[in-house]
C-alpha cells in the first residue's frame, strides 16, 4: 500500500505542484498589498485555489506520462508508469480523479476561478494528447499554464493586475525551462517526438532558448529599474543573482557541452532559479 502511495505522489512531481502553489500565494499576497492586507476570506480564497492548482496540475502530469511510456522507458525508467509501479489506466483514473477534484474545488472560491481551472484542465489534456509533439508551442502552453498561477492567487483575492510582472518572466524563464528539459530528453524524443532539439538541433534549440531568456532577464529588471511600487533593492539582488546570473550560467554549461546529462542539471537550476524568483517579489 505505501508503495503504491509513494507511486502516486511520484506521479503527481510535488515539486512542479510546490512552485505553483507558491505561485499562488505570491500572486495573493500581491493582489492584498493593494488593499492594506490579508482578511480571513482572502486567505480561505488563496488556500482553495492553491488546493485547485494543484489538483489539476497534478493530473495534467498524470494523463501527460501516460502518453509518454515509451518515450520515458528511455528518458526516465524511474518514473511509475515505465517502471510498472502503477498502470495507464490507474494513472488515467488518477488524473481524471484530482482534475475533477481540482475544479470543485474552485467552486468554493467564484465562478471565475471555475471558468480558469476548465480551461487549464482542457489545456493540459489537449497537451497530452496533441500540443506536446507541435516544436515550441508545447513549451510555450507550459510556460503560460505555470504564469496562470500568479493570475490564479491574484482571482482568489479579486486582485489580479499585482501579478502581471512575475506572471510575464515566469513565463519566459519557463519556456527556457522546457527547452531545456527538451534537450534532456532529446534521446528518447527520437523515438515519436517533434522537439525543438529533434527538429532543429541541441544547438539552434539552445539558441532559441537563450532569446526567451535575454527577454526574460528584461523582464526581471524592468521593474526595479522604472521603480515601480514594490520591486526594490531586495527585489533586484536576488532577482540578479537567483535567477538572471543562474539562467545564465546554465546556458553557458550547455552551450559548452551540449548533452542530456548537461541539460538535466540545468533544468533543475533554473527551477530553483524559479523559486529565488517567487522570493524576491515575495520580498520585494
Amino acid at each position: 500500500m505505501i508503495g503504491k502511495i509513494r507511486a502516486y505522489v511520484d506521479l503527481a512531481r510535488p515539486l512542479n505542484g510546490l512552485i505553483a502553489v507558491l505561485g499562488v500565494v505570491v500572486g495573493a499576497d500581491l493582489g492584498v498589498r493593494t488593499r492594506g492586507g490579508w482578511v480571513v476570506d482572502d486567505a480561505r480564497h488563496a488556500a482553495l485555489m492553491a488546493v485547485s492548482t494543484l489538483l489539476v496540475l497534478s493530473a495534467g502530469n498524470a494523463f501527460n506520462d501516460t502518453k509518454d511510456v515509451e518515450i520515458d522507458r528511455v528518458n526516465r525508467p524511474e518514473r511509475p508508469l515505465p517502471s510498472g509501479r502503477l498502470s495507464v489506466v490507474e494513472a488515467i483514473w488518477f488524473g481524471g480523479s484530482t482534475m475533477w477534484l481540482g475544479v470543485t474545488v474552485a467552486l468554493f472560491v467564484n465562478w471565475l476561478a471555475v471558468g480558469i481551472a476548465l480551461v487549464a484542465s482542457v489545456a493540459l489534456v489537449g497537451y497530452a494528447i496533441r500540443w506536446k509533439a507541435v516544436p515550441l508551442f508545447g513549451n510555450l502552453m507550459v510556460g503560460a499554464l505555470s504564469a496562470a498561477a500568479f493570475f490564479v492567487g491574484g482571482i482568489a483575492v479579486d486582485g489580479p493586475s499585482r501579478a502581471i510582472v512575475p506572471s510575464v518572466f515566469v513565463f519566459l524563464f519557463t519556456v527556457v525551462r522546457e527547452i531545456v528539459k527538451d534537450m534532456e530528453d532529446v534521446e528518447g524524443d527520437l523515438l515519436t517526438a517533434r522537439t525543438l532539439p529533434v527538429m532543429l538541433g541541441m544547438k539552434r534549440a539552445l539558441g532559441i532558448a537563450a532569446a526567451f531568456t535575454i527577454v526574460g532577464i528584461a523582464a526581471t529588471l524592468a521593474p526595479y529599474f522604472f521603480k515601480w511600487d514594490g520591486f526594490g533593492f531586495r527585489y533586484f539582488l536576488i532577482v540578479l543573482l537567483g535567477v538572471d546570473l543562474l539562467v545564465v550560467a546554465v546556458l553557458w554549461q550547455l552551450w559548452r557541452q551540449p548533452d542530456a546529462r548537461t541539460a538535466r542539471r540545468g533544468q533543475r537550476w533554473i527551477k530553483i532559479g524559479m523559486i529565488f524568483g517567487l522570493i524576491a517579489v515575495y520580498v520585494g
